[in-house]
């Protein structure tokens, strides 16, 4: 298992609250975040999870063709899912 190393998580940090939460998506950090994940891939990582609600709003299909897990997807569908059963 691998996570972001300490100044890649500072560099997420300041992209989700200086960009992401006031609205901006920035082509520069999207294309930060592609590059990140395509270094961690050379490194062997087998999925990437986007453990943000934000983080998606940098995420396009076909970044990468790791398994990705969307955490805001992953509880919107459990949350779905429990409304509807019985």
């Amino acid at each position: 298992m691998s996570t972001p190393k300490e100044s890649e998580q500072v560099e997420l940090n300041r992209i989700i609250f200086d960009e992401l939460c006031l609205g901006k998506v920035n082509h520069g950090s999207t294309e930060w975040m592609r590059q990140l994940i395509s270094n961690y891939e050379t490194e062997g990582i087998e999925g990437v999870i986007l453990g943000c609600t934000e983080l998606d709003l940098l995420f396009h299909e076909g970044m990468t063709t790791l398994q990705v897990f969307d955490t805001t997807a992953i509880h919107v569908n459990a949350a779905v899912d429990f409304m509807l059963s019985d």
